[in-house]
């Protein structure tokens, strides 16, 4: 009698799965996908709602050619309040990440509830510096497991400061919103293997030891200017830019990417022994990817400006070096005076680093394969700052925090 249970149960079992297999015959398997959006949460400077700014990105298929990052310079908004990632999909999970970081830094309140269009628009330069220095925050979400959750929220910023009766809000600068595949290849702030060309680290300071050399010896024989700081160092510091592109080489003429560094220090200025005042100068530099075309699978690697020295394609990042201070106008004229003036041993030596991770993907990363169109480039911190937000401050190494390049391919 127990045999004959077991046997019916068996049978019944075997009679659920068949009619469910061939249910599922005569019905075609969802097909895969997912959309990720990132959402900007403003108000004014009242602290009303003005809605969301969104960013998207989305894949259909393994082979799906969408781009890989979508970044919104600026936000044309007053305030800050919070960020938002979903993730809508269908299918089987793909085997991916997607990660939203967003700069802001809290200012004082204009006496006017009205925006600095020429800052909020972009039309002035320095609105490229205000708006990739600041607090990073960063939102995830893995839509690659059934159980993931596939909202995320972040809201947790520091207080925006606050002066007598003018009330602080929180500038929204830059935002970028990534895919990234389990199989995109990574080179780490620090590589564990001794025989690696470079590691992020290495990159990061030897172009951070570079330009701060570099800059001294240019000031040197100016007795009006000195570099600043109490111990006369002139406070060099380096923060990232987690993804960038050269505004003249986009597709469909050129597909260049790339991610960015702003170059930062301190110059007090001089009247015979008397100083007269002080001025922070801040220096965009892009290191720029393109696919060689006279090496097919290998990269093209080069920095904005230096790498476009008399070049036909004027750089992005000269226009947008900006001088806060005294004299403002004369300090930036002779910086970009200084920095046309680079030794020819200064620029070798950036141009070897740049080499140098140009060799290191090309050994690194498969030789027998073709770059995609969609092809783009990610810094990211290591360690993502998920319950609040971190200066996004690479160099000095005390002060700032380590990050890793993610080739998307």
């Amino acid at each position: 009698m127990k045999e004959h249970n077991t046997l019916r149960i068996t049978t019944s079992a075997f009679v659920l799965l068949t009619s469910f297999l061939n249910f599922g015959c005569n019905r075609s398997l969802q097909s895969q996908s997912a959309t990720a959006t990132g959402a900007l949460n403003t108000t004014d400077g009242l602290g009303d709602p003005t809605g969301q700014i969104t960013l998207t990105v989305s894949r259909s298929s393994n082979t799906d050619s969408s781009p890989r990052v979508a970044s919104v310079p600026l936000a044309n908004a007053q305030n800050l309040a919070g960020l938002t990632l979903s993730v809508n999909r269908t299918g089987i999970p793909l085997s991916e990440t997607y990660i939203f970081l967003s700069i802001s830094r809290g200012t004082i309140h204009p006496e006017s509830n009205d925006l600095d269009l020429a800052i909020a628009t972009g039309s002035d330069p320095i609105s490229f510096v205000n708006n990739h220095i600041g607090d990073l925050a960063a939102v995830r979400v893995r839509a690659d497991l059934i159980d993931s959750p596939l909202e995320q929220n972040f809201s947790n910023f520091l207080p925006a400061p606050s002066l007598g009766g003018l009330q602080g809000v929180r500038h929204p600068g830059a935002s970028f919103l990534a895919r990234f595949e389990e199989n995109d290849f990574a080179i780490p702030f620090t590589n564990s293997d001794p025989a690696s060309l470079i590691d992020m680290s290495r990159l990061t300071r030897q172009i951070f030891n570079t330009l701060s050399n570099g800059i001294s010896e240019a000031l040197a024989g100016d007795s009006r200017v000195r570099l600043g700081g109490n111990d006369g160092a002139g406070q060099f510091r380096m923060y990232f830019v987690p993804h960038i592109t050269h505004t003249q080489l986009s597709p469909p003429n050129r597909n260049v990417k790339g991610f960015g560094y702003i170059f930062s220090f301190s110059i007090d200025l001089f009247v015979g022994p008397v100083r007269v005042g002080k001025t922070d100068v801040h220096i965009p530099l892009s290191i720029l990817f393109e696919p060689d075309t006279s090496l097919p699978g290998f990269y093209r690697v080069r920095m904005d400006p230096f790498s476009f020295t008399g070049a036909t394609t004027p750089p992005d990042n000269l226009p947008r070096i900006v001088v806060y201070g005294n004299f403002a106008e004369e300090v930036r004229t002779r910086i970009v005076s200084a920095l046309s003036q680079l030794p020819q041993n200064t620029l070798d030596d950036l141009e070897t680093q740049l080499s140098l991770l140009g060799d290191a993907l090309s050994l690194q990363l498969p030789s027998e394969r073709e770059i995609p169109e969609n092809f783009d480039v990610f810094l990211v911190p290591e360690t993502l700052p998920l319950n609040a937000t971190v200066l996004n401050q690479v160099m000095p190494t005390a002060s700032g925090i380590p990050v890793k390049l993610l080739i998307l391919e």
